[in-house]
């Protein structure tokens, strides 16, 4: 059965959820008007429920991952290679909920003694590190499958980009079958990735200083 595979990591399913019903609960004894050495009191709360919509929304994404039987549109891959690749992204989707949870959990109930800054890098180390596990998942189903050759119809994808100089559009779609990604085989995809990663970075010094000066 596709959901019981351990690439699709079921067992994740409801961690999200324990760590934020945690993070609640401390806020909860602490009273929920009162202010962190990281957030402000109200917008603790605010932090907590934000991140329960997000948790639901992508453990949805992940049992749709797991229901699925075939990969996007334009990836004529095998069964067997179509299942590995979904049940993996689905795990990938589980393990990134879990660090979002803990870093929205860190900045909305800190630890005893933890400032801002510690908070804020603490969170950023859980999630660099959920992604760089991602990026070895994938690197590693792409190369199971290139031994067992199994890599017909999935040309273009080395595992986690699409980079596929015949193909001449700029967005394709994900090899999950949900939304598009970016064909790097152009030169306006490194572009777009560039103006992308700086308005997100300049978003998220923005916020570290605005938490700094709330001190």
């Amino acid at each position: 059965m596709p959901s019981s595979s351990p690439r699709a990591l079921s067992g994740l399913r409801w961690w999200p959820f324990i760590v934020l019903a945690g993070a609640g609960l401390t806020i909860w004894s602490s009273g929920p008007g009162k202010p962190s050495a990281v957030t402000p009191g109200g917008v603790r709360v605010l932090i907590l429920v934000s991140e329960v919509a997000l948790a639901v929304f992508l453990e949805v994404m992940a049992r749709m991952l797991v229901s699925r039987q075939r990969l996007g549109e334009g990836y004529d891959a095998s069964p067997e290679a179509a299942r590995a690749i979904l049940d993996v992204s689905a795990g990938i989707t589980r393990v990134l909920n879990l660090a979002v949870a803990v870093f929205m959990a860190i900045l909305a109930a800190p630890l005893s003694g933890l400032g801002p800054g510690l908070a804020v890098g603490l969170g950023s180390t859980i999630i660099l590190g959920a992604i760089g596990w991602a990026a070895w998942s994938l690197k590693s189903v792409h190369g199971e499958l290139g031994k067992a050759g199994q890599l017909k119809g999935l040309e273009g994808w080395n595992g986690i980009i699409y980079r596929n100089p015949k193909d001449p559009r700029l967005w394709v779609p994900k090899i999950s079958g949900y939304g598009t990604t970016l064909n790097f085989a152009h030169r306006r995809a490194w572009v777009m990735l560039g103006s992308i990663l700086v308005l997100s970075l300049g978003a998220g010094v923005v916020g570290v200083i605005s938490a700094l000066l709330r001190r």
